[in-house]
């Protein structure tokens, strides 16, 4: 077997801890983003509104996660991409 340096533990060591922070953040935001999909009856009950309502506020919470990322990947590609 090869023997690895110092170099190749340490830079294995930062691969794994940030595979594992990514995977841990990730998680989180599935379940916060998920969140309110449980809610409907609880938020119809305090706040006096309608399905339509609730329908509305979620969908409106929802869309900037669909154009978030496509903004963030675009940025990402101009400022860190490959020129």
């Amino acid at each position: 077997l090869p023997v690895m340096s110092d170099e190749c533990r340490t830079m294995g060591a930062w691969k794994v801890g940030v595979l594992a922070l990514i995977c841990s953040v990730t998680l989180g935001l599935y379940y916060a983003y998920d969140v309110p999909a449980a809610l409907p009856d609880t938020f119809i009950a305090l706040a006096s509104g309608s399905t339509a309502s609730f329908e509305l506020l979620y969908s409106v919470y929802a869309i900037p996660n669909i154009a978030l990322p496509l903004l963030g990947g675009v940025l990402a590609d101009h400022t860190f991409g490959l020129h």
